[in-house]
């Protein structure tokens, strides 16, 4: 089995294909700034990132917030809510970004 390493060299697992369905695409662009998502949303859809810089973030302790991850062009956002039902973090457009949006009762899940 092929495994993926994290920067703290823990070994997990790649994360399991998922395919968005070329009829149910829906392509939108948002400025930067813009809040895709924010952590605890009842999931919506899943986003694949077209072009521009998505920022994942989430507040701390003390209330300051993180930058925890960036994605890019070809970067598939929201995935988690295809096995969880609420977002796990906020996702903030950094520059203007095009994304094509899937809702997640329309996602082929592996093994469908």
């Amino acid at each position: 089995m092929r495994m993926i390493f994290d920067d703290a060299g823990q070994s997990h697992p790649p994360a399991p294909s998922v395919h968005l369905p070329t009829p149910s695409r829906r392509q939108t662009t948002h400025q930067a700034g813009h809040y895709l998502h924010l952590r605890g949303d009842t999931k919506s859809g899943v986003y694949r990132i077209q072009s521009g810089i998505v920022a994942l973030e989430e507040v701390n302790e003390e209330g300051h917030r993180c930058i925890l991850q960036f994605l890019g062009p070809g970067a598939l956002l929201g995935g988690e809510v295809l096995w969880q039902p609420r977002r796990e973090f906020d996702a903030r457009a950094c520059t203007h970004v095009s994304v094509e949006r899937c809702f997640t009762h329309e996602v082929n899940r592996p093994g469908n």
